[in-house]
This record gives C-alpha cells, structure tokens and sequence, in this order.
C-alpha cells in the first residue's frame, strides 16, 4: 500500500467525483482498493449512490465507508430512478470545479485523475482516459454521431486513435469522464428521458451543439469490463434512438446502416 498522498485543500475542492452504483457489488472491492493502492485513502470527495441495487452493493458501501471514512459520502435511492436522473442527482450535491463522472466496476493502476482534470480544465472539455479490458485490453469505446454524414468513413479512421495521445472525437462510453461544472451545468446534465444506456450519446451531442470538445486522452488508461450485447440490451438502445432522432434527421442513420448491411461492414 503506497503512503496516505497528502492532497492541498484547494486541490481536493476542486475535484467531485460522482459515481452511480446498480448491482456492481462484484466490482466494488476492486474499485475502492484502487484507490487504496494508488494514493493510500481516497483523495477527492467521492459521491456514491446505490440506486436500489438487488445485490449486496450497499453493504459493499457501507463496509468501505467504515475503513475509509474521510471524503467517501455513501447515499441511497429505495427505488431505480436510471442511471441519467441518479447523476444529476450526486452533480447537484457536489459544488467542485470539475466532475469526474467514475462507474464503480473501474479499476485503476496510476494517478489519472489529477491529469485528465487538469486537462479539462484548461481545454474546457470533455475528457476521458482510455478504458481497457482487464482481459482482453484495449476496446473501442467511442464513435461517431448517428446523424454524422460521414460516420462511415469516421468509423474506419477511429479504428488509428489509439496511436493519438489526445484527439477529438464524436462520442465516448461514459464510463469515466471528466468535464468542468460549468458545462455540466451550461447543458443542464443528463437528458433525463434515458433510464439507461445512449445517455452518454445524448449527452456528448448536446456538447457538440454548444461546441464544447470531447477529447480521447490515450495517455492515461483505467479498466472497465467491456459487455457483450444482449438481445434486451439491443431492444433498450433501440428505444432509446427514437428518442434521441425525436427531433433530428434520422435518413443519414437509415443509409449508413443499408451499406452496413450491404458491404457486410
């Protein structure tokens, strides 16, 4: 176990970080030892709600609450309310300068904190590190808008972003993102209509209106489990696309799937 890091007041306000826990109580050790081998406790205010999970991740919670006690703010919903409303739920609790958004089943070997928040800081920007597989490594977890005309062709270029230390994309997983506030703020958060999955697509797109950047920074990396597609999974983004094509030209998305489906791509 590295030595407890010593974190200025200053530093540690200007950093939240919110977490959304659903049955992760399998990842949950894991999560918390990270930072325990990484910076000896936990160096920012960390908000985390279990959203009635049906497992044992509260207790998983409420046992790590009790060994790190400082900066680790435990809370409960006694019903689901989805993933999109729960974290505008622990956003409007903190009042930091920059939001780390951190799913609970991430691990982590190194300090990417501090560098990923300072570079959203100074771009004013959306970043996020490089999310690997324990096991399988590296995977792709972004992409281009639906309604991009050219997402075909993006979609082949993103296959070379690995070998970018930073670079702009569309979209990215929101399994770990930095972004100040303010901007947060500016798009009044997570479009609520999603319970779950596409609320990061929606999200990062709302950015996009407002110009803001949405940056792949390679050199920093964490772990998170990359999930299969499930049949239920599929049915939910499904759904999910209407919603976010409610008021957007869908007929590009219709084409680039037809030469999906053409060309075997």
């Amino acid at each position: 176990m590295k030595k407890r890091m010593n974190t200025k007041k200053s530093s540690t306000e200007s950093i939240s970080i919110v977490s959304v826990c659903f049955n992760q109580s399998a990842y949950l050790n894991k999560f918390f030892k990270s930072f325990l081998n990484v910076y000896g406790c936990v160096p920012y205010p960390l908000y985390i709600l279990d959203n009635a999970s049906q497992d044992q991740s509260y207790e998983h919670l409420i046992h790590w609450k009790n060994i790190l006690k400082r900066n680790v703010n435990i809370f409960r919903n006694r019903e689901n309310i989805g993933f999109a409303k729960a974290n505008n739920q622990l956003v409007r609790l903190t009042q930091s300068k920059i939001i780390v958004l951190l799913n609970p089943d991430v691990e982590f070997r190194s300090d990417f904190i501090k560098p990923c928040a300072n570079k959203a800081n100074l771009m004013d920007a959306l970043i996020a590190p490089q999310l690997c597989d324990t096991k399988y490594g590296h995977y792709i977890h972004y992409a281009p808008f639906p309604d991009d005309p050219t997402a075909l062709i993006k979609e082949l270029a993103y296959r070379f972003l690995p070998y970018f230390s930073t670079i702009k994309v569309d979209w990215l997983q929101g399994a770990c993102w930095f972004l100040p506030r303010k901007i947060f703020d500016e798009i009044n958060g997570f479009d609520e209509s999603y319970f779950v999955y596409t609320e990061d697509l929606e999200f990062c797109r709302n950015l996009k209106d407002k110009f803001v950047p949405r940056i792949l920074m390679n050199t920093q990396k964490v772990f998170h489990p990359r999930t299969r597609m499930s049949t239920e999974k599929q049915r939910i983004i499904d759904q999910n696309l209407v919603h976010y094509f409610r008021n957007r030209d869908q007929s590009l998305w219709k084409l680039r799937n037809s030469l999906r489906q053409f060309f075997s791509i």
